[in-house]
């Protein structure tokens, strides 16, 4: 019984500094510079589109068109993409909504998340799999299918369709986090 908890100790303790090394290396990897560049052609395009409202052309209520959205990670495999809710919060923390795209036959490395994580899988089909009080679960999912991963998980996501992008929406309810961010680098 001990040589399977120390295995399972081992397994979680493993996927635990994968996952901080890989988070490590995406970050210093990624292009400031490309950020910085994107976020300034939104900002002015968001101050364009202000302006010629305040000209009198038909005002819209931009709040359901998902236009603020901002890039996490992007890269030839796929690319996850957040939105903050505008006004609506739960328990005092605002709830975000997820978009996840992947390549066929491509892994979305293993995640730890201090918030819940509910999936959608809007087309596709993926394998999950996580590590959540020392026991690790598989599970396939197609398209419909809706799974929850609880705070506190490692997570990771494969896409198992082949010829076929994977689709998610996932909703990230911070209120169980540790408040220091959305997503911990």
């Amino acid at each position: 019984m001990k040589a399977k908890m120390g295995n399972r100790a081992t397994l979680l303790m493993l996927v635990l500094v994968l996952c901080y090394g890989m988070a490590k290396a995406m970050a210093v990897s990624f292009a400031e510079e490309e950020d910085f560049g994107r976020e300034k052609e939104e900002r002015k395009e968001r101050e364009q589109r202000r302006s010629e409202r305040e000209e009198g052309e038909e005002e819209t209520d931009d709040r359901f068109l998902l236009q603020d959205s901002k890039s996490v990670m992007r890269t030839e495999a796929g690319e996850m993409r957040v939105i903050k809710s505008l006004g609506g919060k739960i328990w005092d923390r605002p709830l975000h909504i997820g978009f996840i795209t992947m390549e066929p036959q491509t892994l979305f490395i293993p995640q730890y998340l201090d918030s819940s994580l509910m999936i959608f899988i809007r087309r596709g089909e993926a394998k999950i799999g996580l590590i959540y009080k020392d026991e690790l679960g598989e599970r396939r999912l197609k398209t419909g299918d809706l799974y929850r991963i609880p705070a506190g998980s490692a997570f990771y996501l494969v896409n198992t369709a082949e010829g076929q992008r994977l689709h998610i929406i996932c909703s990230i309810d911070p209120s169980e986090s540790l408040g220091i961010g959305t997503f911990q680098v």
